[in-house]
């Protein structure tokens, strides 16, 4: 998992958490003093820390289709970011992971949360 914020300083430890800034002014002859705080606040954002749950598998003769739901019921789970998208992989029971499955195949989140594996050969 790659944290948004390491370059400022900030890590997964600091998710959920908001930023607050203030600014002064400075030259050759000094600085200002800070301005009041700015009014709205960013908030920390990591990615997705909960698991997506499979609802059902339904099968034809030729395909099979996914239909899952997203897990998470916490902002925290969410990374307090939306989801954009999903990737699926599948294989056969027996094989390794990463090794035996196919490559990943992306789902956007706008769309119905289903995966359909198709041309199967009964």
């Amino acid at each position: 998992m790659t944290d948004l914020m390491t370059v400022a300083g900030y890590t997964s430890s600091n998710a959920g958490t908001y930023i607050k800034i203030r600014v002064d002014a400075s030259n050759t002859y000094g600085s200002s003093a800070y301005s009041t705080t700015n009014v709205n606040s960013l908030v920390v954002e990591i990615a997705p820390t909960s698991d997506v749950t499979t609802a059902s598998l339904s099968k034809t003769m030729s395909t099979i289709t996914a239909i899952w739901t997203s897990s998470p019921t916490l902002a925290s789970g969410y990374g307090y970011a939306p989801i954009t998208y999903y990737l699926y992989r599948y294989k056969l029971t027996s094989g390794t992971w990463p090794s035996d499955w196919t490559g990943a195949t992306t789902v956007l989140a706008t769309a119905p949360l289903t995966a359909t594996i198709s041309s199967l050969t009964a």
